[in-house]
């Protein structure tokens, strides 16, 4: 495995479009490409070229937020976390959005593990200022 690191926008276009399928249905990532397509990138790829999952460091508010999705061949393998850990190491503090028991588990885990590079947040609490910012840029997120 391996993960390369560019701007969303300087993706090769066949890149680009299976990004954009590897998002949550319901999620705010494929909004965000939209809204913010300069944002940095993480992508991991198999030996064999498969993108395994991503990461996308979104500017929001003078905080640098982590957005990740992971293929569903490829988790519980540690590739979550991978991704997390190479962006913190630029991206400081890069805040992990709680949205679920899951996510409130691992990223307080993280965050105590390393606090001077990860912060959480709850996604409940700053929902209405992504919506508010997103339907600014023209993005209908109903």
């Amino acid at each position: 495995m391996r993960i390369l690191s560019k701007r969303f926008c300087d993706w090769k276009p066949e890149i680009k479009t299976q990004l954009r399928k590897l998002v949550l249905t319901n999620g705010y990532l494929k909004h965000y490409i939209v809204a913010a397509p300069q944002s940095v990138t993480y992508v991991a790829f198999s030996d064999d070229g498969l993108i395994m999952g991503w990461l996308l460091v979104l500017c929001f508010n003078y905080h640098l937020e982590a957005n990740v999705y992971v293929h569903s061949k490829f988790r519980n393998l540690g590739l979550g976390t991978k991704l997390i850990l190479r962006a913190s190491r630029t991206h400081i503090p890069l805040y992990l959005c709680q949205w679920n028991s899951v996510t409130e588990d691992l990223f307080y885990k993280f965050a105590k593990r390393y606090p001077e590079r990860l912060r959480v947040f709850k996604w409940q609490k700053y929902e209405k200022d992504h919506i508010e910012w997103l339907q600014n840029c023209g993005i209908d997120v109903s």
